[in-house]
């Protein structure tokens, strides 16, 4: 989906690639290919699975009550890539030096992203971050997710209903024990967890990142009841933070200018020098809500 796209990086047409190592004569290699695509270039040309992270958020927190109908959102701990491991990740970069092959299919990954970018804007945009060799972290469309994946929208939202619930609680307590009867504000964080994309459903999304992690910090403001309203009153802000790693171990490959192109080739490329695996990091704009509690 591209008209939702606040965060977009590569807004521009890929760059040419870089010159070849020295020692590399690419005129070597250099012959007519016929194209021939299965499906989709991207279809499937990375590992899906949620990149290995960490973070303080190990629970849901709920902060303590401040007089009034404002107060900081508290953040979220950031999430941290926990390094590679032998089911995750390619090592260290540029571990060894290109082959001629490496070469070839490093060109045909830019030819693969550039074709898809107009199909799938954000696997597109991630998969050539992977090749312009960086490893900057990249901004991903955290609006874009939310506007297209129902479950993780619905998801996030339940975090912040149970936020709300535990918030009632603990202001109705309060209120009986002390008598207030001022609005109060409760900022408040939920854990990093789990998310996966359905591929048949949204490839854009599950060729860009599969599988990754959210988590969702906010304020809810409460209004105790009133002679001409009896029932608590609320409303919330709060946003959600995406973040991941992308990177290679998968086992899938495809047709691109008549060469097959796995996963496996893909992630040398980065013991190569010649790309970069990253991480992924992103937070939606502010969402809100309000009502009235009926329970």
């Amino acid at each position: 989906r591209a008209d939702h796209r606040p965060h977009q990086v590569l807004e521009n047409p890929p760059h040419r690639l870089p010159p070849p190592p020295a020692h590399i004569r690419t005129d070597h290699h250099r012959r007519t290919l016929t194209l021939r695509l299965q499906k989709h270039p991207l279809n499937k040309l990375r590992d899906n699975s949620v990149g290995g992270g960490d973070s303080g958020n190990k629970s849901d927190k709920l902060g303590p009550p401040i007089p009034g109908e404002h107060a900081s959102m508290p953040g979220v701990d950031p999430w941290k890539y926990q390094g590679d491991s032998t089911t995750e990740g390619s090592g260290p970069h540029g571990q060894r030096s290109p082959t001629l092959k490496d070469i070839a299919v490093h060109e045909a990954a830019v030819i693969a992203a550039t074709m898809c970018r107009n199909i799938w804007p954000d696997a597109s945009d991630n998969l050539y971050h992977y090749l312009e060799n960086t490893g900057e972290a990249q901004s991903i469309n955290v609006d874009g997710m939310l506007e297209d994946l129902d479950d993780m929208r619905n998801n996030s939202q339940e975090r912040v209903n149970v936020m709300l619930r535990d918030a009632i609680d603990d202001a109705k307590r309060n209120a009986e024990e002390s008598g207030t009867t001022g609005p109060v504000t409760y900022p408040f964080s939920t854990a990093w967890r789990l998310e996966y994309v359905d591929q048949d459903e949204h490839p854009n999304w599950f060729y860009a990142t599969g599988g990754c992690q959210y988590a969702t910090e906010g304020t809810i403001t409460l209004h105790p009841p009133t002679s001409d309203n009896p029932k608590w009153t609320y409303s919330y802000n709060y946003r959600v933070h995406v973040a991941d790693r992308y990177n290679w171990d998968g086992d899938k490959s495809t047709q691109i200018f008549g060469m097959t192109v796995t996963d496996a080739q893909l992630q040398e490329l980065h013991r190569a020098g010649l790309a970069q695996e990253y991480d992924l990091a992103g937070q939606s704009s502010i969402k809100r809500g309000s009502g009235e509690w009926n329970e």
